[in-house]
């Protein structure tokens, strides 16, 4: 009968700690973000166009509040650049690149402040998967395409919304000492820039999708 309890006691702290993310109930760290931005809506930029498609470089201050031992509020601050640009390469016969230089003909260039807030479950001891909303806040965003005139005609008609709303969610693995690698996809949920009417011709009516790839370490996990 001891043998019994004593298996039993054993096999219920071994799934215990198969359900458990980090040991502590507040656990902070930072987050390196690179990701992909597609416009999405039905007068959106093509891929191949100017604002078609960016990409993000960020970092993030992120927490981790247990609920549970497999549930967690994961809240985060961080900062974004978000770039894209097209080059008129006459020898190529497209101006489709999936790198972005200063030297590219015109460019897209934006600063964004990232406040995502997900709710996260550990399916196993490192492995999860979370769900929540992103608030997008647009700092500043500028178009170059070469000629003042059309710069301003750009600016105008695309002035940004200073708050955008996504959803976001993804998959990852959290490593006992701290590492974290994660996937996970943002969906817009409002259009990107304001809308204008100038005549026959309205301002631009479209939102975006993000597709993340994050490298984290959170400090004292275990």
């Amino acid at each position: 009968m001891k043998k019994i309890l004593f298996i039993a006691a054993m096999l219920t702290a071994f799934v215990t700690s198969s359900f458990a993310g980090p040991s502590k109930l507040f656990t902070s760290g930072i987050m390196v973000t690179e990701a992909t931005e597609f416009s999405r809506g039905s007068d959106a930029p093509g891929f191949n166009e100017l604002g078609g498609y960016r990409i993000d470089l960020g970092v993030s201050y992120n927490a981790m509040i247990g609920i549970i031992p497999s549930l967690y509020i994961h809240p985060a601050v961080g900062i974004a650049l978000r770039m894209g640009s097209e080059s008129e390469n006459k020898s190529s016969g497209s101006g489709f690149n999936m790198s972005v230089s200063t030297s590219d003909d015109m460019t897209v260039t934006a600063l964004d402040v990232l406040v995502p807030v997900t709710a996260r479950y550990y399916i196993t001891g490192n492995f999860f998967a979370e769900l929540g909303l992103e608030f997008d806040f647009n700092i500043l965003e500028s178009w170059n395409t070469g000629s003042q005139s059309e710069d301003d005609r750009i600016e105008a008609m695309c002035e940004p919304k200073f708050l955008n709303l996504g959803i976001t969610g993804g998959l990852g693995a959290t490593f006992d000492f701290g590492l974290e690698i994660n996937l996970n996809y943002t969906h817009g949920l409002t259009n990107l820039y304001k809308q204008k009417n100038f005549g026959f011709v309205e301002g631009p009516e479209w939102s975006y999708g993000r597709l993340n790839f994050n490298i984290g370490y959170w400090f004292g996990y275990r």
